[in-house]
């Protein structure tokens, strides 16, 4: 995968403002292992970055992903540990929907 993952704007404030769910790219390479659902990127926070486009302006510091949270979850610890123990929890690199189906054709998943 050659695409970035993320942008961040650097700003003069040392407030930093992170939206890690409103990336959609998938990178051409994933796109035939994926179920057809996935494609969609159902789960992706539509339009927040428009709802906090004025924190730029207040000096703020702005990460945001490019790439799909079902590609990488930039909301995720390293490790993957559950973000929410005993709550339907995705991985850092996401295999499955929140719902439990797979997000990958059979086979397909990545190692």
């Amino acid at each position: 995968m050659t695409d970035k993952v993320f942008r961040l704007h650097q700003g003069t404030s040392p407030l930093l403002v992170s939206m890690p769910h409103t990336g959609t790219h998938i990178p051409p390479e994933l796109l035939p292992a994926f179920v057809p659902r996935a494609l969609d990127v159902e789960d992706t926070d539509w339009h927040l970055h428009l709802l906090y486009d004025f924190v730029q302006t207040m000096g703020a510091s702005v990460l945001q992903p490019h790439v799909s949270r079902y590609v990488i979850d930039l909301n995720r610890p390293p490790d993957d540990a559950p973000m929410y123990p005993g709550a339907s929890n995705t991985e850092l690199c996401p295999t499955r929907f929140f719902t439990g189906e797979a997000l990958y054709l059979p086979g397909q998943e990545p190692a």
